[in-house]
C-alpha cells in the first residue's frame, strides 16, 4: 500500500468524529489502493468540481473527493472533506476565521471574496499548521463571510488580491470555512 491505513479509523468512528490529515494518504495514494482499501463498491467515479467550470473525473469514498495529477489516477492531487470530518485541531466545515487563527496561532493570508477562489488561505504564515503539514501536504482552506450588509466592508474584502486575517475587516466578518482540500505534492 501507498497510503497509511484509514479502514480501523473509517469503521470504528462515528462519521462527527473522523479526522484526516495530511498523513491520512500521500501523494502515491492511487484509486487502485483505495479500492485495495475500501473495495470497489465503496469506492464511487465521480466528476470532481476543479473551480472556474473546471471538472475531472475522480473518486468518492465515505463522502472524501478525490482528484489525481495523472489520468491513471496514480499521482493523488487533493482529497476534499465533507462536512462530516475534521482537520487539524478539529477544524471542520462551518470553523470561524478566529477560531482558526487561534488553531495556527496568529494570523494567516487570505483571499477576497465574491469570486471563484473566495477566501482562499493563500499562506499559514509559518504557524502550527505549517509545521504540522510541512512536507507532507498543504491544508487549503476556504471561508465565506455570508452575507454583507454592510457595503463599503464588502467592497474593502472583494476580490482576487491577500488580506491578513487579523485586520479589522476579517476580525469583524469573521468568514466560516466552507470547503478542506488536502493538497499533495
Amino acid at each position: 500500500m501507498r497510503f497509511l491505513p484509514l479502514v480501523l479509523l473509517l469503521a470504528c468512528t462515528s462519521t462527527a468524529s473522523r479526522k484526516i490529515t495530511c498523513d491520512t494518504f500521500s501523494k502515491q495514494t492511487s484509486e487502485a489502493d483505495l479500492v485495495t482499501q475500501y473495495g470497489r463498491d465503496r469506492v464511487q467515479t465521480k466528476t470532481i468540481e476543479l473551480g472556474e467550470g473546471q471538472t475531472q473525473q475522480g473518486a468518492v469514498v465515505d463522502g472524501i473527493e478525490f482528484a489525481w495529477k495523472d489520468p491513471a489516477h496514480t499521482q493523488l492531487d487533493f482529497a476534499r472533506l465533507p462536512n462530516t470530518m475534521t482537520t487539524y485541531d478539529g477544524i471542520r466545515i462551518g470553523t470561524d476565521l478566529k477560531t482558526v487563527e487561534a488553531i495556527n496561532g496568529r494570523a494567516f493570508s487570505l483571499t477576497g471574496f465574491m469570486w471563484d477562489y473566495s477566501g482562499t488561505v493563500t499562506s499559514w504564515n509559518h504557524g502550527l499548521i505549517d509545521d504540522k503539514t510541512r512536507g507532507r501536504c498543504r491544508l487549503l482552506l476556504r471561508f465565506d463571510p455570508g452575507a454583507i450588509a454592510d457595503e463599503a466592508l464588502r467592497q474593502r474584502t472583494l476580490g482576487d488580491r491577500d488580506y491578513n486575517s487579523a485586520s479589522s475587516d476579517m476580525q469583524k466578518l469573521n468568514p466560516r470555512v466552507y470547503e478542506i482540500k488536502l493538497l499533495f505534492y
